[in-house]
Order: structure tokens, then sequence, then C-alpha cells
């Protein structure tokens, strides 16, 4: 699946507590990651942000992996995750990585495409994200399943050629409900009762709930505003505005799990 234009590098890390079921506490002051040569390398990846050491992101990042990592680096709710430079086996220090996610309970596999989520071109949904994989061999089959996707004609003519993946491993944020909300000058948000479905977005749903959220019921509004100030302060202003996906657990905490121009 790799095109060969990135080297096998140590994975990179977005960090956070893993197995909590709260947001991470907001680091005041703190700046985005400085992009690493693609040569650095740790002996073990590590996601508690106490941890000094962590090797930042590569500087050749797929803009949702970078993006991510941005937002948390400036204190915001991302789920712990583990970056990968591409769909081959992960390495010694990336599966103990996953591992340590693992005991946390399951995670999501995602496709992060160098060529989505950019200024000219967002690509939503195009690459596959497997969720509810509790284990190693449910992992290396989302990883083969990425692959695998990547051969579809479509995507491919899409992207004038084969297109370039990274993928995100993440700690799955299972919970009652996920936003997707298109912030421009009004935002607009579609809410998607989950009822332990992963993918409501990909299967097609439905939102609940639709309309712009200063409409929406206080509770759900007072939850939704914040999180999107803080997004729009942390990122680079967008000319067309910013996609972003917001999933609730079962505690009522609020996780950015996607943010796109």
């Amino acid at each position: 699946a790799s095109s060969g234009r990135h080297p096998r590098r140590a994975p990179a890390v977005i960090r956070g507590e893993i197995g909590s079921h709260s947001p991470a506490p907001a680091r005041s002051g703190r700046t985005p990651h400085s992009p690493a040569p693609a040569t650095s390398r740790v002996a073990r990846p590590l996601f508690l942000a106490t941890v000094p050491g962590v090797r930042p992101l590569p500087t050749a990042s797929a803009p949702k992996i970078a993006t991510l990592a941005r937002l948390q680096a400036a204190g915001l709710p991302v789920p712990a995750a583990i970056a990968l430079p591409d769909t081959r086996e992960p390495d010694t220090d990336a599966w103990a990585a996953i591992d340590e996610l693992l005991r946390g309970g399951p995670v999501i596999v995602r496709a992060a495409l160098l060529e989505e989520d950019t200024a000219d071109a967002s690509a939503a949904g195009l690459g596959r994200s497997v969720a509810g994989c509790g284990d190693r061999e449910a992992v290396t089959a989302a990883l083969a399943d990425i692959t695998a996707a990547l051969a579809d004609p479509w995507l491919r003519r899409y992207f004038a050629g084969p297109p370039t993946v990274q993928v995100l491993v993440q700690r799955q944020v299972v919970g009652p409900w996920l936003a997707v909300v298109a912030q421009a000058e009004l935002r607009y948000v579609e809410l998607h009762f989950l009822r332990g479905r992963d993918e409501a977005l990909a299967a097609g749903d439905s939102p609940a709930l639709a309309g712009p959220l200063p409409l929406f019921p206080p509770e759900l509004r007072d939850r939704i505003a914040p999180l999107c100030e803080q997004v729009t302060a942390a990122l680079p202003p967008a000319a067309h505005g910013l996609d972003l996906e917001l999933v609730a657990d079962h505690t009522g905490a609020v996780w950015v799990v996607q943010a796109r121009p």
C-alpha cells in the first residue's frame, strides 16, 4: 500500500490518557509540535503527556493526523492515538503502543490520505475506517482492509493516481451521539444518535437533529459550542470554514475526532 515515497519510520504518537473516559486536561501555553527529521526515533512510544522525549509527527504527516496532533497540543480533547507511516505490519515499537491502547478498550483504525483534508480537496469519507478492533488480529485485518480499499478504481481516478496513505490507530470513543459541525459564518449541525453503532455516517443514516447550532437544545448546544470556539482558535483561518466531527462518551465528555477545512 505504500507508494515508496516515505521511508519506514518509528510510529508517531498523539498523546492522551490511555483508557481514560475523560479528555486530557488542557495544557495552556503549549505550542504545536515541530516536525522531526525522518531519521529520529524513540526507543519506546509513550502516550502520557507528562513523559518527556516523545517523538513528534513526521514532516510529511497526512493532514488528518497533523491537524488532530495540533489540536491536542493546544489542549483540546482528542482521543489517544498512534500514527503509522503506512499500512504495512507495525514494527515492535508500534505494536507496544497499540497494545497499550488496546488495554483501554477497542480502537478504530483510520486511513489518513495525504491528499485529503486540504484547503482545496476534502475527500471526506474516501478513506476507510475500521471500528471495534479489540486485539492485534483485528488491527492487522483492518490494515489489510485499508490496503485493499486503496485499489478501488474510483478512488484512483479521484486522486489521478494511487493515493498515499498513513494510518491512525485511535482509542474508540463509545457513546450516545456524534455531531458533524459545518462551521463558517453560521454553525450548522447534524447530530446522529449512535445506539451502539460505530459508523452512522458511513452507513448513510439520516441525522436525528439538524439545523443551526443556536436552535439546538441548550444541553447539547452548551457542550458543542465551546469546542467549536477552541478548534477555531487553535487552527489557521480556513477560507471556506471548518468541518468538525465531535463524539460524546457515556460520561458526558465530548471529544474531537475530525477537523478539516
